[in-house]
């Protein structure tokens, strides 16, 4: 199957734009987490987790970079249908206007039965497209997006293990009531060191909110490093300025990560008094 899109950005930008997967969770929504498990001249291997229905999956890809014939292909290692091989490739086309034509093109085999089969391709499809629409949105708004985006960084040493530091800190809700609308964001855990987070429901003064908390060993204990990254949304009429929405978003997550380090820190201390 082949799904294309054209895109109002040069071969170069939209090309950047699929090879860096890790980019990919602050522009696709269901799109969680990505990682790269080895990485060489023009090809590497990628770990995925993306939202499917109401739960998070993971599966490898590994992938092939060719930027001087404008091509990605790939090839789904661990697929996401456990008894479908899928593979494809990513091809970008310069138009006669300047603009680039994305295509994607998925090809799958799969031993389940016809009805199961023709819905595994469905998905697929509709997936892809969703693929290109966001990849049209993310090259064609790329000023518009930067200016929009604002990373606050946080960070406490606690005198502690990293493994009980990592358990009270997943142990810990993500958000609390420094924050709009507190349904917790979706997780992916990757103990001892790492805890990534993304909000599938933001408020209306933003359109993408993800993070993570990164823990270090030092001399002086257990380093947690908490990171959030938010793309707010377009100013609308009579609405408050990027500056007045960026300023007021910042102190949000401060004073909210604070109080979630403050919340573990407590912990420690009270569980170390038992």
């Amino acid at each position: 199957m082949i799904e294309e899109i054209t895109v109002a950005a040069d071969q170069r930008t939209v090309f950047g734009l699929v090879a860096d997967v890790e980019s990919w969770p602050r522009f696709h929504p269901p799109a969680v987490h990505a990682r790269y498990l080895d990485r060489g001249p023009g090809a590497d291997t990628v770990r995925h987790w993306s939202m499917a229905s109401a739960s998070v999956r993971q599966w490898d890809a590994r992938r092939e970079l060719d930027p001087d014939r404008s091509r990605i292909s790939f090839e789904n290692l661990a697929p996401v249908e456990a008894r479908t091989r899928v593979t494809g490739e990513w091809e970008f086309h310069r138009t006669a206007t300047g603009e680039t034509r994305a295509l994607m093109r998925h090809d799958y085999r799969t031993v389940e039965p016809e009805p199961v089969a023709e819905e595994i391709g469905e998905r697929m499809r509709t997936n892809s497209r969703r693929y290109l629409e966001t990849l049209k949105y993310a090259a064609e708004n790329k000023a518009s997006l930067r200016s929009r985006s604002l990373t606050v960084v946080r960070a406490r040493t606690l005198d502690t293990e990293l493994d009980r530091a990592y358990a009270h800190l997943v142990g810990t809700p993500i958000l609390s009531d420094h924050l709009p609308d507190t349904a917790e964001p979706v997780r992916v855990l990757l103990p001892p060191r790492l805890v990534v987070h993304k909000r599938i429901s933001c408020p209306e003064d933003r359109v993408t909110h993800l993070g993570r908390y990164q823990l270090t060993e030092t001399g002086d204990g257990v380093r947690i490093t908490s990171r959030d990254t938010v793309i707010l949304a377009p100013r609308t009429t009579g609405g408050p300025s990027i500056a007045e929405s960026r300023e007021r978003v910042r102190a949000e997550l401060i004073a909210d990560r604070e109080q979630n380090l403050s919340t573990v820190e407590h912990q420690l201390k009270e569980q170390s008094r038992v």
